[in-house]
């Protein structure tokens, strides 16, 4: 009526479930983690851009204020959202300007070097020269 089964067998058969699920629980817990990896890389991707868009917006406000008073120097700051950027006008002689921006948000910071070189009819830039620090 009743079998006796080979408990050898059943030993054999537990632990196979066993290491089984070790190496699944291992696979997944490894994809979860490269998932959130990516999540972050493309959030701090994300974030660079829109340090870049603001460096940008400050870069055309120093350029724009050149140009309406071209004897324009000195320091400003813009904000927009959680990010700042500052531009400074460094007159060089005549026409010549440098202006260094500096843009930075939630840790990153992007930094440009620009030379003009002509102001009047048309702004020149003779040189410009980016950094990143992230």
């Amino acid at each position: 009526m009743f079998q006796i089964i080979n408990k050898k067998e059943g030993y054999i058969t537990l632990i196979s479930v066993l290491v089984v699920g070790v190496i699944s629980l291992s696979i997944s817990a490894s994809l979860l983690i490269s998932g959130l990896n990516s999540t972050q890389i493309a959030m701090t991707n994300i974030k660079s851009k829109q340090v870049e868009n603001l460096l940008n917006v400050c870069v055309e406000e120093s350029l724009y204020e050149i140009r309406e008073d071209a004897s324009f120097i000195g320091v400003n700051t813009l904000s927009r959202g959680d990010g700042t950027c500052t531009y400074d006008v460094i007159d060089q002689g005549g026409e010549n300007r440098e202006i260094i921006i500096s843009a930075q948000e939630d840790g990153i910071v992007k930094k440009v070097t620009i030379n003009i070189n002509q102001i009047d009819p048309v702004i020149k830039i003779s040189s410009w020269n980016e950094t990143d620090f992230n």
